[in-house]
């Protein structure tokens, strides 16, 4: 997988500066930030919020609405994505990227995965979350919210991963540009 490769920098430099022109090349074809923005227009779209004032109060209610079921910024929230009480140690640009394409550079411990009962249980659902728990037994999902369901291995018909973040996509369309300076001011509160 890409994002265990990562990992492992030194590899990668090697595969990068390798003497063999054609090894380089492909090296830099698989390890190459283009095409990992998908989201472009999104962002082309927000940009014009970067330049507003963003009141932090306001973008406190937006966290609180929107953000807060997955990330913590101090005892806000729940700890199902990252804890973002430091998050106001990047800049604007990072953070507008962050938030309106979370698959760019999904970390591999956020991943979404789901899991589907078995037929013969009928009482069960479907459940999206991120791994928390695995054993040769069991297979442990956190969801929004921070609940958690286990499920025994010998009653799940499919465990599988999109491959992406468990964080949704478009949050512009629920969001103004307004809305969305609020936020960042709220996120960029130095706590």
């Amino acid at each position: 997988k890409l994002g265990e490769l990562n990992l492992h920098l030194e590899r990668r430099r090697h595969l990068l500066w390798a003497d063999d022109k054609s090894i380089a090349k492909r090296a830099e074809k698989l390890f190459s930030d283009a095409g990992v923005v998908t989201r472009a227009e999104a962002m082309k779209k927000m940009q014009p919020a970067l330049k507003l004032a963003g009141n932090a109060e306001q973008g406190k209610a937006i966290f609180e609405e929107r953000c807060a079921e997955c990330h913590r910024i101090g005892d806000i929230g729940f700890d199902v994505g990252p804890n973002l009480t430091d998050i106001f140690r990047k800049s604007p640009e990072q953070l507008m990227h962050d938030v309106l394409d979370p698959n760019a550079a999904a970390d591999p411990a956020y991943l979404a995965y789901t899991v589907e009962p078995s037929a013969e249980d009928l009482n069960a659902d479907i459940v999206s979350g991120l791994l928390v728990a695995e054993t040769d037994s069991a297979i442990t999902l956190r969801q929004a919210g921070g609940a958690e369901t286990t499920f025994a291995r010998s009653a799940i018909e499919s465990f599988t991963t999109s491959g992406l973040s468990l964080m949704p996509e478009e949050l512009e369309a629920d969001v103004d540009l307004q809305g969305f300076a609020n936020l960042l001011a709220f996120l960029l509160e130095p706590r």
